[in-house]
C-alpha cells in the first residue's frame, strides 16, 4: 500500500520548444572516404578489415548435417582475436562505423556488441566507439541505425550522452529502430519504465456535480494493468448519480469514435460489464442510495499516434468523454511512427444538445515503480493550457530503510523534458511548499518550476522523455506530445 510520507515536485511546461539547448548531434548518413582508414593498419585495424565481405550476425556453428560451418567459424575468430588486442579494437571499430561499405558499417555495430556484452568472456570497455555510435544512429541505413542503438544498448548507463539521439531514434520510421530505442534507453537508464514501452497507468477525468466520474486505465493496480492489457482499453464509470434504480429499466450504450471515422462498439466482455453495476458505499449518489459503477473495455486500436473519444449514454444524458492521442493503441506495443496530423480534433458530435456533455481529461499517471529500497515515484503529467508535471514519491508498505532520512531531509528533485528532436528544456523553481493532510498524516513536499518555451505552432505528433534526477540517480519515462506541446492537449471544439 502506498503510505505514509508523498513529496511531490511539481513543474510546468509551456508548450513549443525554442530559445534551449539542444543536446542532438549535428549529423548525416554516415558516408566514409578511404581517408577514414590509417595509412598503416594497427593490428587491430588489420583484423577489422578481415570483416570486409563478411556478415558478422552470429550464426549456427554447424550445418544441419553437422558440419561445421566455415562463415561462423570465421567470424568466431575475428572476435577472439580482437579481444586479444585490447583498446585498439575500440579505436579500429570507430573507423569502421564511418566506413563507406554499409556491412562494415553494420558488422562494426555487432562486434561492439558483442565485444560489450562478453558473453562467455569478459566485456571490454568499448566506451571509446560512443560518439560515432551515436552519430551512426542518423545512418541512412536502417539496420545500422538499430543496431548502433543496440550497442549503446549494451554499453549502458556510461552511454548517457546518447540519450537525446535514441530519443530521436524512437519516431524513426523504421520499426526496428523505434523497438531498438526504446530497449537501449531503458538499459542506459538502469530502469525498465522505458524498455516497457508507453507505460502509463491510467487518465484521470475531473468530477462534476450531478455526473459520473470517468476513469480509463488501471489505477493504483500494476498487477490488474499486467493481467487487463490484452482485454483492450478500460473505461470505468464511478459514482453514477442516478442510483441503483436506473437499471432496473435503463442500460448504458458506449461506443468509440476513432479520428478516422471508424466507429467501434465494446468487447464481447465489455459489453456484458457494461450494465453489471457494483455499488459502493463510499460514496453516494444525490439520492442517498450506494453510487452504482461499471466497467468496459475496448479493442485496442492502431499503432498510430490519434486521438478518440468514446460516447456514453446513460439516458437522457450523454457524455464525451476525451481520450489523448497515444492512449487508444496497445501500450504494449513499440512505440508508434511520429506524423503530422497536428492538435487533436473532436470527431463525433454533429449537433450538441443540453444532453450533451464533453468531458475532457484532467492528467495521465505513470507509476515509474521502486527507485530504492522501500520507495516508490510516480509522475502524473497534465497539459491543460501550460504543460505541468508533478513528481510524487512515496514509502511502500511503511517499512524502516536507510532512505527513511527523507523524512526531514527531503531528496533534490529535478526534471527535465526531452523532446524527439532531443532538445533539453530545464525547469526554473519559483515556489516550494510543505503540506499536511489525509488520514494518513501525509507530508506533501512539492516544488513548482516553469519552463520559459515559446507557444509556436508545431504539427508533429511525437514522443518525448521524462527525465528525473533524485539526488544522484536520474530515471525516465516516455509520454507523447500531446502531454506537452502547445494545443496538443485538447481538441477545439468548433460551433
Amino acid at each position: 500500500m502506498k503510505s505514509e510520507l508523498f513529496f511531490c515536485l511539481t513543474l510546468i511546461w509551456a508548450a513549443g520548444l525554442v530559445g534551449c539547448s539542444n543536446l542532438t548531434h549535428d549529423s548525416h548518413a554516415a558516408v566514409g572516404t578511404a581517408t577514414n582508414r590509417p595509412a598503416k593498419l594497427s593490428q587491430a585495424g588489420a583484423i577489422v578489415e578481415e570483416m570486409r565481405g563478411l556478415n558478422m550476425q552470429p550464426g549456427n556453428p554447424t550445418f544441419d548435417d553437422g558440419k561445421i560451418n566455415p562463415v561462423e567459424q570465421r567470424r568466431e575468430e575475428v572476435i577472439r582475436r580482437l579481444r586479444l588486442t585490447g583498446d585498439e579494437a575500440a579505436s579500429a571499430l570507430t573507423r569502421a562505423l564511418k566506413d563507406p561499405d554499409v556491412q562494415m558499417r553494420r558488422n562494426a555495430d555487432l562486434v561492439i556488441f558483442e565485444l560489450a556484452w562478453g558473453y562467455d568472456s569478459k566485456p571490454m570497455d568499448m566506451r571509446k566507439t560512443i560518439p560515432a555510435l551515436i552519430q551512426t544512429t542518423t545512418d541512412e541505413d536502417g539496420t545500422v541505425r538499430a543496431w548502433a542503438a543496440t550497442a549503446l544498448g549494451e554499453i549502458g548507463p556510461d552511454a548517457k550522452a546518447a540519450i537525446p539521439a535514441l530519443i530521436k531514434l524512437v519516431c524513426d520510421p523504421d520499426e526496428g529502430c523505434r523497438n531498438d530505442a526504446g530497449i537501449a534507453l531503458g538499459d542506459i537508464a538502469n530502469h525498465p519504465s522505458l524498455s516497457r514501452g508507453h507505460n502509463w497507468e491510467y487518465i484521470q477525468y475531473p468530477w462534476t456535480p450531478n455526473c459520473p466520474i470517468f476513469c480509463i486505465g488501471w489505477p493504483s493496480a500494476s498487477f490488474q494493468r499486467s493481467l487487463e492489457m490484452s482485454q483492450g482499453l478500460r473505461l470505468d464509470i464511478l459514482c453514477m448519480p442516478q442510483g441503483p434504480a436506473f437499471f432496473t429499466t435503463n442500460a448504458i450504450t458506449a461506443s468509440l469514435y476513432r479520428a478516422n471515422g471508424e466507429v467501434v462498439e465494446p468487447t464481447p466482455e465489455g459489453k456484458s460489464l457494461l450494465n453489471s453495476p457494483v455499488y459502493l458505499q463510499t460514496f453516494s449518489s444525490s439520492h442517498g442510495m450506494p453510487a452504482p459503477q461499471v466497467v468496459t473495455f475496448f479493442p485496442w486500436g492502431p499503432n498510430i499516434l490519434e486521438e478518440c473519444w468514446i460516447e456514453v449514454t446513460i439516458p437522457p444524458e450523454r457524455y464525451w468523454v476525451e481520450v489523448p492521442y497515444g492512449f487508444d493503441r496497445n501500450p504494449a506495443d513499440p512505440l508508434a511512427p511520429v506524423n503530422t496530423s497536428g492538435p487533436p480534433k473532436f470527431v463525433p458530435m454533429k449537433t450538441a444538445t443540453e444532453h450533451d456533455h464533453v468531458v475532457r481529461w484532467k492528467n495521465v499517471h505513470y507509476d515509474l515503480g521502486e527507485i530504492q529500497k522501500d520507495w516508490g515515484m510516480s509522475l502524473i503529467q497534465s497539459n491543460q493550457v501550460n504543460a505541468t508535471s508533478e513528481v510524487v514519491l512515496y514509502r511502500e508498505g511503511g517499512r524502516n530503510g536507510a532512505s527513511t532520512s527523507w523524512y526531514t531531509n527531503p531528496p533534490t528533485i529535478t526534471l527535465c523534458l526531452l523532446d524527439a528532436t532531443g532538445t533539453a528544456v530545464g525547469a526554473r523553481c519559483f515556489d516550494v511548499h510543505i503540506q499536511h493532510g489525509g488520514m494518513n498524516q501525509s507530508v506533501f513536499v512539492g516544488q513548482d518550476n516553469l519552463y520559459d518555451i515559446a507557444r509556436d505552432e508545431n504539427t508533429q505528433r511525437c514522443w518525448g522523455q521524462i527525465e528525473i534526477s533524485v539526488d544522484d540517480k536520474t530515471y525516465h519515462t516516455v509520454i507523447p506530445s500531446c502531454l506537452y506541446k502547445y494545443n496538443h492537449g485538447h481538441a477545439l471544439i468548433k460551433p
